[in-house]
């Protein structure tokens, strides 16, 4: 995975990266990439069902934050 994010220059690059390594090279096939961003800020969705958007505000997020 190192591999393919040194030559990547783009989020949407590094987001195919990600994804490729995880099936090629971890065999993990039926994995999510979660993006938090932050309010107003704005991407271009890849197509797929890999790249989802959270918002850290989100009642179904609430229980992966760690309490500082």
């Amino acid at each position: 995975m190192s591999q393919r994010l040194i030559r990547v220059r783009t989020l949407p690059e590094t987001i195919s990266a990600v994804e490729a390594s995880l099936r090629e090279d971890f065999d993990a096939m039926h994995s999510v990439l979660v993006l938090f961003l932050e309010q107003g800020a704005s991407w271009k969705r890849a197509a797929g069902r890999f790249l989802r958007s959270g918002n850290p505000g989100d009642a179904d997020v609430k229980d992966l934050r760690i309490a500082a």
